[in-house]
């Protein structure tokens, strides 16, 4: 009597909580809460077009808000970006024209929320890639003012060069303790041409200099970028996307200078047409890799998954068939400490089980998704759970609620580098369980994948473990612990 009891009940849970599926193992269901919380953008086709998400808490009320970037049309029509306040409670009103940022051009692409004066308030750079009347655009620099509103503080450096920008980050180039920024121009790498990518470095109150580092203004490259360590030499490089050829290895020499490296060479031998994402797969402190590639000019996609071997070299272990989206998004949905894998607009969650493999977890509601292009992940409603959004460029964007029931712990980390900047991008923050064995690593960082940046606070599943151990190396050489930290619990560290 009992199955039928719990076949009832299961179809019971499906029928009340609607678009929603259920995994028992997995201890979580995806709940799509678009239409609730007001999420999702326009609905006129003209006015569609969903492609980069940034989140952070803009407003300092403890819950992230969300920037979406829009791009479809150009030339004639107009596109504002979408900006969604979060009050924790389920609402999130389209603000972008009351707070300055809505950015009204031919359609952009790439944005991130950086602390570029390092008082702890994230600002906007937005990567314009056309004007309304279909040509390059300059990109712009908007100041947080309070969390109450933006300012445009965009330098004559960047307001006077126009190109057909695509990735946007922020990183300390330079390590001196003031985030730099990078545009990377073009959509198909090696097919593009007289386009120049863009290196500004930050002289303090929104002051750049555009650096004429040729090799990086004519490195191919195109879509998504990343900046980060993947190979563990302490320094920050540039990673992109080429449709048409390998992708861009750009590695810092430390010395103000960059080289290109042969992907061959870390024992790459996968391109990346759209997204690259880099993360701690196996919890052994290394950064692996995961590559998406347009094999053949449509959808499906391909995804390579590379594991790092420690001494600055990669094998690829698995390649993910069949998957939608641009990207693949990292977050640790279940709290067993491994980071779990979304693919957006992908039908379900890959879970990891620890040693660099996946299995098939929760479904993910997706009622006729129409060309999903990013996902970024955030804990909307402060309980520790990680929720997710997607981009969408032919239908209205998306969110979803991750509704995980189980005993797993967490704990989240509010970042500050010692200057007082927010995120403190390229920091290394490591967790320990009170015996000192390793939990995992992440990596602070400004933008990964397709045009997505996950909340800049730092989350860790962390199991059982009601305590930890916390290790915070800056890329500006400074160190911080923790010894004994209670989990469950938000925690901040300057």
């Amino acid at each position: 009597m009992k199955i039928p009891v719990i076949i009832f009940l299961a179809a019971i849970s499906f029928i009340i909580n609607g678009c929603r599926s259920y995994n028992p193992a997995g201890n979580f269901i995806i709940t799509d809460i678009t239409e609730e919380t007001g999420f999702g953008g326009p609905s006129h086709p003209d006015s569609l077009g969903g492609h980069g998400i940034m989140w952070s808490d803009v407003t300092k009320n403890g819950f992230p808000d969300v920037y979406i970037t829009m791009n479809w049309k150009s030339p004639g029509i107009e596109y504002p970006e979408l900006f969604y306040t979060n009050d924790g409670r389920y609402n999130f009103p389209e603000l972008a024209k009351q707070f300055g940022i809505d950015d009204v051009d031919g359609g952009s692409h790439g944005a991130v929320f950086a602390d570029l004066n390092n008082n702890g308030y994230f600002d906007l750079i937005n990567g314009s890639t056309l004007t309304v009347d279909g040509g390059p655009a300059s990109n712009r620099i908007y100041e947080n003012m309070g969390g109450e509103y933006f300012t445009d503080r965009t330098p004559v450096s960047i307001r006077n060069t126009f190109e057909n920008t695509r990735g946007v980050v922020a990183f300390d180039f330079n390590r001196n303790g003031l985030l730099d920024i990078v545009f990377i121009t073009g959509w198909r790498g090696a097919a593009d041409a007289h386009e120049r990518n863009e290196i500004y470095i930050n002289q303090g109150d929104f002051n750049f200099i555009k650096y004429d580092l040729d090799i990086f203004e004519n490195a191919v490259a195109a879509q998504g970028v990343i900046a980060t360590d993947f190979d563990g030499d302490g320094n920050i490089d540039i990673l992109s996307c080429n449709m048409g050829g390998n992708m861009l290895i750009l590695k810092n020499d430390g010395n103000n200078g960059m080289y290109i490296v042969d992907p061959a060479e870390y024992g790459i031998k996968h391109r990346a047409y759209s997204g690259i994402t880099t993360g701690d797969l196996n919890n052994n402190g290394l950064l692996d890799l995961i590559l998406v590639y347009n094999t053949g000019g449509g959808r499906p996609h391909e995804a390579y998954l590379y594991m790092n071997n420690g001494d600055k070299s990669f094998i690829h272990t698995h390649t993910f068939e069949n998957v939608d989206g641009y990207m693949a998004g990292l977050a640790d949905l279940d709290l067993d400490t491994y980071l779990d894998i979304v693919f957006d607009g992908h039908p379900y969650v890959y879970l990891n089980n620890g040693d660099g493999t996946f299995r098939k977890g929760p479904e993910i509601p997706l009622v006729n998704i129409d060309d999903p292009r990013c996902v970024a992940f955030a804990d909307i409603n402060d309980n520790g759970n990680l929720d997710f959004a997607f981009a969408v460029k032919r239908d209205i964007n998306r969110l979803y609620r991750n509704d995980y029931n189980g005993p797993n712990r967490w704990l989240k980390i509010n970042l500050y580098a010692p200057n007082g900047q927010a995120g403190a991008f390229g920091a290394k923050v490591y967790l320990y369980d009170t015996d000192g064995n390793l939990i995992g690593m992440r990596e602070a960082k400004s933008s990964y994948g397709y045009l997505a940046q996950d909340d800049p606070v730092i989350h860790f599943g962390t199991r059982g473990h009601r305590r930890v151990n916390v290790r915070v190396e800056f890329i500006t050489g400074e160190v911080t612990e923790l010894s004994n930290v209670r989990t469950n619990r938000t925690i901040t560290i300057r």
